[in-house]
Parts: C-alpha cells; structure tokens; sequence
C-alpha cells in the first residue's frame, strides 16, 4: 500500500471552496453540540483531501506534519471503519502537541473520529464539541449511527469538491 500523502491542492483547496462549505457545515453546526466538523478524503491514490467548519485547525494540523502522528490518517486504522475519540488516537510521543493543536486551542471537549469506506476510497468524518452537557456527552459516546448520517449529509452535499 502507498503511503498517505497530502493531495496537491490540499491548502488550496482546504480555503478555496469556504462559502460552499460554510453552507453545508452551518446546517449540522450547533446539532447535538457539536461545534466542529471535518471530512477527510482519502482516494484510492491514498491522497489525502480535507474540508472543514475550522479550516484553521485542519492547516496548522497538516503544515506541521503533526498529522502524521494523528492514527486518524493512519492506513492501518481508517478501514477497520470504527469510531474512536481523538485522543485514543494521538500517538504516545506527541499526545501533548495535538491535544492542544486540535483540541485546548480550539476549547473542543470531545472530538471524535468516523471512518468509512466509500468505493475504492474512505472518508474520515471528524466532529467536535465545544459542549460540557451531559446530552452531548451521551450522542458522542453512544450515538455513533446518528454522526455518521450528519457525516453522510455533509460528504454527499461536498462530494463534487473532493473529485
């Protein structure tokens, strides 16, 4: 297997498309408390593509290269296509830096990630939560069916953007 790789026009694209994206994110936004949501294209080519509500977070997460010690891009845990919190998912050596990169920096008290295969390719659905409620809490421990269709909702409306 190929070793994932930013697409090309990863930055550009992560800025170019903000009112068609903003458009799409401010109708999930606030649904459940969640207060952030990202979708990440994989494609057959392991090229990697990102769209987000905070398309801060996603840069200064990629230009870093402290995505490569997120497993969330991981080949060897996307396809087992199971959730799992962000913070299961920060490698041991630099837990502390995307902690606060993806999680004190932006005050997201919970952050999950969704993987799952579409075609030949995978979308990786994250969403986070701003929200300290005990509602909150319980649809991103328990309710992962209903984050996957706001996920699906969201992918289907930006599938044009990532092909």
């Amino acid at each position: 297997m190929n070793p994932i790789t930013l697409n090309p026009d990863f930055f550009t694209t992560l800025f170019r498309h903000q009112l068609a994206v903003r458009n799409v994110f401010k109708d999930v936004l606030g649904l459940y408390g969640i207060s952030h949501v990202a979708l990440t294209h994989i494609n057959e080519k392991n090229q990697l593509l990102s769209l987000s509500s905070t398309p801060s977070l996603e840069f200064n997460l990629f230009y870093s290269q402290l995505w490569r010690y997120d497993k969330t891009y991981h080949p060897n845990w996307y396809p087992q296509e199971k959730p799992a919190t962000w913070q299961s998912l920060y490698t041991a050596d630099r837990y502390d830096d995307l902690y606060f990169l993806k999680q004190e920096k932006y005050q997201y008290a919970l952050g999950l990630s969704l993987p799952i295969k579409f075609n030949h390719a995978y979308f990786i659905y994250s969403i986070a939560s701003k929200a300290i409620e005990k509602d909150s809490h319980t649809v991103f421990k328990n309710d992962h069916a209903l984050l996957y269709k706001i996920g699906h909702y969201c992918s289907n409306k930006l599938l044009p953007l990532f092909l």
